[in-house]
């Protein structure tokens, strides 16, 4: 992978929306229209520097579909992120500080003023659907995401309505993976038999499936629960490890690669590798309560003593022409203007 196309990856990781002017570019032969790559943005929740096995801290984690795709992509060993879920998809969905346009992690979300990546992706002709966790606002039906930028959702607003509704109200308990309350877009959520890693897995493998008939590009998140607690595999992965709260994290950590794994293969299947740049990220680092999930670093999640918890490898297998020009995917105004007063708002932190 060229130093252009890396550029590129590194501009979604910090610059969307704000940078796409500039930065967000790809590359496309001479005198073709430009090159709109389908999008695959996963989020894993709460998994730490030291859960991934390419990195090499912990010998006892096993995943297989990450570590080969950080080995056949770009595996960015220094990707900060914030202390906690929320405001880092804050941060993800605006390309900003979250706290420049005043986000606090309150079930508020963010403001419908703010332009979102998956909206600024839609004006360039992009379809766009979010499958699994949200975490950025319930309270009213502006901060959902059919109206931050998602054409279609499938998941869950956040981990605490897993419950679901009884009477119109939601019922805020503890999380759960066993038979949680999935919405689709904006109906009441229904409870749903199975764990839900695997349910959020087969359904991103048959929205790929759809997604792979459409002539225009796409852009697909799957934010995984996994690894958040609680910590509670499926059993055909559970009786792989021993029955220890290390034992059943490592089983999580598998289970989670495995879903992975399948969506990586749903690609594959339908011929998509090649048109699709594909992202993976942790929202924050792991908890280490179970295993020392961030390894070698010291902190945790909600705390910055971790200056590398998060991974991010990324892919664009496609092959191009050795005749190349730069052609801007999507525009928005005072991008440069903004990436500067980002960057003073960073070093003032």
């Amino acid at each position: 992978m060229n130093a252009s196309r890396i550029s590129l990856l590194l501009a979604v990781l910090f610059g969307l929306p704000l940078g796409i002017a500039s930065a967000f570019a790809v590359e496309a032969p001479e005198n073709d229209a430009p090159l709109k790559p389908n999008i695959l943005f996963i989020v894993l929740d709460d998994f730490g520097f030291g859960d991934l096995g390419a990195n090499g801290s912990n010998g006892e984690v096993v995943t297989p579909h990450l570590d080969r795709f950080a080995a056949e992509g770009v595996r960015f060993t220094r990707n900060y992120v914030n202390a906690s879920c929320t405001v880092t998809r804050a941060g993800i969905l605006t390309g900003q500080q979250p706290e420049r346009h005043g986000f606090r992690p309150d079930a508020i979300g963010i403001s419908p003023e703010v332009t979102t990546l998956p909206e600024a992706l839609q004006a360039a002709g992009y379809h766009t659907y979010h499958i699994g966790k949200w975490h950025l606002g319930y309270l009213s039906r502006l901060a959902w995401p059919t109206r931050q930028g998602y054409d279609e959702f499938y998941g869950f607003l956040a981990q605490n309505l897993l419950g679901g509704q009884r009477d119109g109200e939601w019922r805020f308990r503890a999380p759960s993976y066993r038979r949680p309350a999935l919405q689709v877009n904006e109906e009441p959520p229904v409870v749903r038999k199975g764990h839900l890693s695997d349910l959020l897995a087969t359904h991103a493998e048959e929205t790929i499936a759809q997604l792979a008939t459409r002539d225009s590009p796409w852009f697909l998140s799957v934010w995984t629960f996994a690894p958040h607690t609680p910590v509670d595999p499926h059993q055909r992965f559970a009786k792989r490890h021993p029955d220890t709260p290390a034992g059943r994290y490592l089983a999580l950590i598998e289970q989670v690669d495995d879903v992975v794994g399948r969506i990586l293969a749903s690609l594959e299947q339908h011929g998509l590798v090649d048109d699709t740049f594909v992202m993976i990220v942790s929202d924050n680092g792991g908890t280490g309560a179970n295993v020392d999930s961030n390894a070698p670093f010291i902190g945790s999640k909600t705390t910055y003593a971790r200056p590398c918890c998060c991974v991010g490898p990324v892919d664009w297998k496609r092959d191009r022409s050795p005749t190349r020009s730069r052609t801007t995917l999507i525009t928005t105004p005072r991008s440069r203007h903004l990436q500067a007063q980002n960057r003073r708002l960073s070093r003032r932190a």
